[in-house]
């Protein structure tokens, strides 16, 4: 993981910031809307830890369809954009 990581963030350091802004994707999402992406999904992960340290991995919400996800997903790009 820190190998993957390291690259990542060496791979973004050389891209010029118009790069990192440009939509790019099929959903139009930049290079930063992904890397925010990437970002939400670990915080997700890290409450969710934290839920199931405190014994309370039924305070979990899981997503329910794709359609739930893509509404996180639209959710938290937009908020860290």
């Amino acid at each position: 993981m820190l190998t993957t990581r390291n690259a990542t963030l060496a791979f973004v350091a050389r891209l010029p910031e118009r790069e990192m802004l440009r939509p790019r994707t099929l959903d139009r999402w930049s290079v930063k809307d992904v890397l925010a992406h990437l970002l939400s999904c670990d915080e997700e992960t890290m409450r969710r830890f934290k839920l199931i340290a405190r014994g309370r991995a039924d305070r979990i919400q899981w997503f329910e369809s794709m359609a739930h996800a893509d509404r996180f997903n639209a959710k938290t790009v937009a908020r860290l954009r």
